[in-house]
This record gives structure tokens, C-alpha cells and sequence, in this order.
């Protein structure tokens, strides 16, 4: 009788935990203010908003899991995570590795100097100059920016876009290159007060999710739940709780 009643309350367990929804398991990278970003051992940001809300549309708990923005796309390959929601711009390239969702957000590169250097800036030809120092975040748009675009700089790519800031106010390099939500936030920054931006959209890009390719019925979810966040206004309610310039949402 106790072994049947063990059995009984085994299978029963295993039946509770099969019918557990699985973890939406969202990859982030942190050094991306205000997209992603670490306070007092907590994720926040634009991004993390979203998986919230997202993870609640489809009843499933979230798991936040933290990558260097450059090992995301491996990371959702290889089946660590289901969605990348960091700030991610579409491009051919990545196209060719992932599905996109529908974009929220049109952004751009611009260029971030030192103020007191602004004035060297003022011709949009000053970037491409011989042994001029310029900084990118490793695997991001900007770094591709770099790399087709200012063939006479001298590019030094950075882990993160603190590292980038970092070196940028301490002379290591000239102007750092990233998305315009980081040139945004520099208004909100006091540790970046005596950097600034040029302000000049040097790319037009748009940011969307990212999941794997053999997963269309997750992409078709996401989708239909974009959709009607915009039409609620939510996506715009959330990022302009983060950014002190309203961008273009689409």
C-alpha cells in the first residue's frame, strides 16, 4: 500500500512539474544604458521592460540571462536562450543567422567626443581623419559603420559601451561611435558630463527581437503581441520612461 501511494504521489509530482510552463529564457547585454543596465544588482532598462511584459503575455516566468552583446546570436543558436532583446538593429548580416521581429524603434549611429573637443567636429568629413582614434563596441553596427566608412581612422573595439565611455573620457581615443539611445542618455549621466554628442544621425537603422530560425511559432507570438502594445501605446509609454529624447517608434 506505502508503495502505491509513493508511486501515486510521484507521478502526481511529475504531472505538476510537466505542466509548468517553461521559462521565456531572454538574453541581454548589460553595458547598454538605457537599454539594459545593472542598478544596485538588478536589471533594468528599455529591454527588460519588454521581457516583462512579454513573458506576462504568454504566461511564462522570465529568465533574464547575461552575454557580452557579441555572443548573443551564438547564444540563442546554440538553445541557451529563446529571444535576444538588447537594443539589436536589423541587418543582412544577422538576417542571415536569426528572425527578426517587427521593429519598435528607428535609431542611428552618432558619434560621442569630448566637449571640450566639439568644435573639431564640426564638418561630418572630420571623422574620417587620419589617425583619429575611434572607439566601437565589439559587434555592433557602429564597429560596421567604422569599418566601411572611416577607412583612415584607427578603430579600437571595446567589451562593452562603459569601456568605450571610459577610454573616450580618459584621452585613450577620439570619439566613440554607438547608437543614438546612448547619445540620448548622456543628458542623464553625471559620471559622462563632460562628454557630448554631435547629434548627427551618421546611419538609420531599426532595433527589433531576435529568435532562432527554426522557432517560427515563437516569432508569430511576438509579433501579434507587438503589435498590440503599440496599438495600446505601451511601446511608447516605456520608452519614454527611459529616454529624455522621444525617438521614432514604428
Amino acid at each position: 500500500m506505502r508503495r502505491l501511494l509513493f508511486v501515486l504521489l510521484t507521478l502526481a509530482s511529475l504531472a505538476s512539474f510537466a505542466d509548468e510552463p517553461r521559462p521565456l529564457r531572454v538574453g541581454v547585454s548589460i553595458d547598454f544604458e538605457p537599454m539594459a543596465f545593472i542598478v544596485s544588482d538588478e536589471v533594468q532598462g528599455i529591454e527588460v521592460d519588454f521581457a516583462r511584459m512579454l513573458a506576462a503575455r504568454i504566461d511564462r516566468p522570465l529568465e533574464i540571462k547575461i552575454y557580452a552583446f557579441k555572443d548573443l546570436i551564438d547564444a540563442l543558436e546554440s538553445g541557451e536562450i529563446d529571444i535576444i532583446m538588447s537594443g539589436m538593429s536589423i541587418t543582412d548580416e544577422r538576417k542571415e543567422r536569426v528572425r527578426f521581429s517587427e521593429p519598435y524603434m528607428d535609431i542611428g549611429q552618432m558619434a560621442i567626443v569630448r566637449t571640450e573637443d566639439a568644435s573639431k567636429f564640426g564638418q561630418p568629413n572630420a571623422l574620417n581623419t587620419d589617425g583619429l582614434k575611434v572607439g566601437v563596441h565589439q559587434g555592433t553596427t557602429g564597429e560596421a559603420y567604422v569599418l566601411d566608412n572611416l577607412p583612415h581612422a584607427n578603430m579600437i573595439a571595446y567589451e562593452g559601451v562603459e569601456q568605450g565611455l571610459a577610454a573616450l573620457r580618459n584621452g585613450d581615443v577620439d570619439v566613440f561611435i554607438h547608437d543614438s539611445t546612448t547619445s540620448w542618455q548622456l543628458s542623464r549621466s553625471f559620471v559622462n558630463d563632460n562628454l557630448m554628442s554631435l547629434n548627427r544621425f551618421l546611419t538609420k537603422e531599426s532595433i527589433a527581437w531576435a529568435v532562432r530560425k527554426d522557432d517560427p511559432e515563437l516569432l508569430t507570438t511576438v509579433n501579434l503581441i507587438l503589435k498590440d502594445m503599440k496599438a495600446q501605446g505601451q511601446v511608447s509609454d516605456v520608452i519614454n520612461r527611459w529616454l529624455p529624447v522621444i525617438p521614432v517608434t514604428l
